[in-house]
């Protein structure tokens, strides 16, 4: 047997066929695997600010810092589902604290507080001149404390939980209801 046309490799042509199916396929995985990253960062830069912004509210009020001419009584940071935190400056006397919402919390449109417990809403109170910390799931209302300083009525005694999400990532933040300790998990 004797065979005359026996091709033993492949043509110029096929192989850049082959190597250019690879190559688009390979560009196809990149591009997924890139925007399903990208969507885990934004989600955890959403976070980081937000715990950025609920740690400078809390320092505000630990270092009595004058904000809006005055020096506020508390500070207030209410956490709901489906809404961008906001923050609240409360100041006058304890008995007729005039509250004035500050700004909100940007989540960079790509986070939404998917839940909050034990509550929704909840409000993270920071007190000044000592800088006390008190949980509440009401529209905080205060009473006289010793030395000029507001206690809100009603508090908890639980730790709060946030949860973020961007719809296929999810972060958690836990805040300790006795020091306002807060940790993403």
């Amino acid at each position: 047997l004797e065979f005359k046309n026996l091709n033993k490799g492949f043509t110029t042509l096929e192989l850049l066929i082959v190597m250019s199916i690879s190559v688009v396929l390979l560009l196809a995985a990149g591009f997924l695997i890139y925007n399903s990253q990208k969507k885990g960062r934004a989600l955890e830069q959403s976070v980081r600010t937000m715990v950025a912004d609920i740690r400078l509210v809390q320092s505000n009020a630990l270092a009595v810092q004058t904000i809006g001419g005055s020096i506020p009584k508390a500070a207030v940071v209410r956490v709901a589902s489906n809404q961008a935190p906001e923050i609240y400056y409360y100041s006058g006397s304890c008995n007729s604290l005039a509250s004035k919402l500050d700004r909100r919390i940007s989540l960079g449109g790509t986070a939404v507080v998917s839940s909050v417990s034990p509550f929704s809403p909840i409000y993270l109170i920071y007190t000044t001149p000592f800088g006390r910390f008190y949980v509440t799931n009401v529209n905080p209302s205060f009473t006289n404390s010793i030395n000029g300083s507001c206690a809100p009525l009603g508090a908890l005694n639980s730790d709060v939980n946030i949860n973020l999400t961007n719809g296929s990532q999810n972060y958690r933040i836990e805040i300790n209801n006795k020091t306002g300790e807060l940790t993403i998990l």
